[in-house]
C-alpha cells in the first residue's frame, strides 16, 4: 500500500484506467473514404437525373435522395455503384422504405 489510506491507490487505479479508454470511432477510416466518394458521386448524379423517378403519391417531383435499391448485406457491395441508385424525393423515399418488399420489387423499387 503506497498511501496513507487503502482508497487512495484505487482511486490512481481508477484514473490510470480512465486514461487508457480509448473510444471507438464512430466511422472507420474505411467508410470515411467511401463517404467522401460517395457525396460526389451523389451531387453529380442529382444533377444528371433531377426529377423523382419513384413518383408515388404526394411526389414533390424533385429529387433529393438517393434510393439504394439494394439493401441489407447487398447494399454494403453496391454502395457506390450507381447503376442500383434511383434519385427521389424526401415523400416519395419515405413511403418507399415502408413499403412492403413484394411491392417494392413490383415498382421495380428494389432489387434481389
Amino acid at each position: 500500500m503506497s498511501g496513507k489510506y487503502p482508497w487512495s491507490e484505487r482511486e490512481s487505479k481508477k484514473a490510470a484506467e480512465k486514461k487508457k479508454f480509448k473510444p471507438i470511432p464512430k466511422v472507420s477510416d474505411k467508410r470515411k473514404k467511401e463517404n467522401a466518394i460517395y457525396a460526389g458521386l451523389r451531387n453529380e448524379y442529382l444533377k444528371a437525373n433531377p426529377n423523382c423517378k419513384a413518383n408515388l403519391s404526394g411526389c414533390q417531383k424533385t429529387a433529393t435522395d438517393i434510393h439504394h435499391t439494394y439493401f441489407g448485406k447487398d447494399r454494403k457491395a453496391n454502395f457506390l455503384n450507381v447503376k442500383t441508385w434511383l434519385g427521389v424525393c424526401r415523400c416519395c423515399h419515405s413511403q418507399i422504405h415502408n413499403m412492403p418488399t413484394i411491392e417494392l420489387l413490383r415498382l421495380s423499387l428494389r432489387n434481389i
